[in-house]
């Protein structure tokens, strides 16, 4: 999945070609589409209750891996399981948008 962010087009884009893979478009940072930020919302948070101290890349680099650490394998199940029902409810939403607009 790519959602059009500069490290996709400069990097994952040219390899995917070159594997002949194919990827879905998302908005970009969706957390009903792309798991990743999911995680990324639990980090911030993390980072701002626990660590808003820290003055250093060294203590940042710790406390990121920790936090990535700690997620815990019960929350990466809940993100894979949840996937079928985030994309079901992503693509009810857009019926009724285009109800609503009357493009369908």
């Amino acid at each position: 999945m790519e959602d059009n962010a500069p490290v996709h087009k400069k990097v994952c884009i040219p390899v995917r070609l070159e594997l002949e893979m194919k990827s879905h478009q998302h908005p970009p940072n969706s957390p009903d589409l792309n798991s990743i930020e999911n995680i990324w919302v639990h980090m911030k948070h993390g980072i701002s209750k626990e660590f808003g101290h820290i003055t250093s890349v060294k203590e940042m680099k710790h406390a990121v891996v920790g936090l990535w650490n700690d997620f815990g394998d019960h929350r990466w199940d809940h993100l894979i399981e949840s996937m079928p029902s985030r994309i079901h409810s992503v693509d009810q939403g857009k019926r009724w948008f285009n109800l609503i607009l009357n493009l369908e």
